[in-house]
């Protein structure tokens, strides 16, 4: 906490200047937001490091999920599983919207920085997407049992660059990018709820490999990237003047 110009004392929490609070605790427009870049290399850090050592173990755990998915497709076992897939679906974030804006005096900056992250995740996978082409598992399940010699440097091969395909888009997982976006968001706003959006945007990546519709190391960088999107939402959604109170909920 320090002074503000007129000496009542600010808040700050994450990098965001909240202002003077008020009576009830709430702070008022903040003049600003310092970009966590501490976060946002160690991000990038950590989802290259995991790319690289999820990929040796890639096929082992695509192997590995042919004794889960019996359990899976028991009818509950398809609801839990398809629950957490649409958590990064356009219903999904157009009812987290729609709640936002009728229950939360701080709507304008929440919807924008949801907003800003989801464009921004999508953005950057469509770009990954079209110029680094790789295999979906699900196209190369019959390969990989078949042949007992099958590396994951095989996912890379036969494809070409611009494929549009949906066999030939794995890298990187748009679902889990779309996922940790909105994740991301949420948790700043909403930090008592954080450990909820933290695992609904697990469990989306977790049933994007389960389906054998990504790859680990993909749903790896696909979570990197939407992390990165909410950092880069929550920013410039706070780097306005826009009326209404922008602190947290309190702990």
């Amino acid at each position: 906490m320090r002074s503000s110009e007129l000496g009542r004392p600010v808040v700050e929490r994450d990098g965001l200047d909240a202002g003077p609070p008020t009576a009830k605790g709430q702070a008022e427009a903040a003049p600003g937001f310092s970009f966590p870049w501490k976060r946002f290399i160690l991000a990038i850090g950590l989802g290259a490091a995991g790319f690289f050592l999820l990929q040796p173990v890639d096929v082992a755990v695509l192997r590995c999920r042919g004794g889960f998915m019996p359990m899976a497709h028991d009818g509950f076992g398809d609801q839990v599983l398809e629950g957490f897939k649409n958590f990064s679906q356009p219903l999904t974030i157009g009812a987290a919207l729609v709640l936002v804006v009728l229950y939360d005096v701080r709507w304008k900056r929440i919807v924008l920085a949801i907003l800003i992250a989801q464009f921004a995740a999508k953005l950057t996978y469509d770009l990954i997407k079209t110029n680094v082409v790789r295999q979906r598992p699900l196209v190369m399940l019959e390969q990989m049992e078949s042949d007992p010699d099958f590396t994951i440097e095989q996912t890379w091969q036969h494809a070409q660059k611009g494929d549009a395909r949906w066999g030939r888009k794995s890298f990187p997982s748009g679902h889990t990018a779309s996922a940790f976006a909105l994740a991301g968001t949420l948790a700043w706003y909403y930090r008592r709820a954080a450990i909820l959006w933290w695992l609904l945007a697990l469990g989306c990546g977790t049933t994007r490999v389960l389906h054998a519709a990504h790859w680990p190391s993909d749903c790896v960088v696909g979570a990197a990237i939407g992390y990165l999107a909410a950092v880069l939402g929550l920013w410039l959604a706070h780097r306005g003047r826009l009326s209404g109170p922008v602190a947290r909920h309190p702990a």
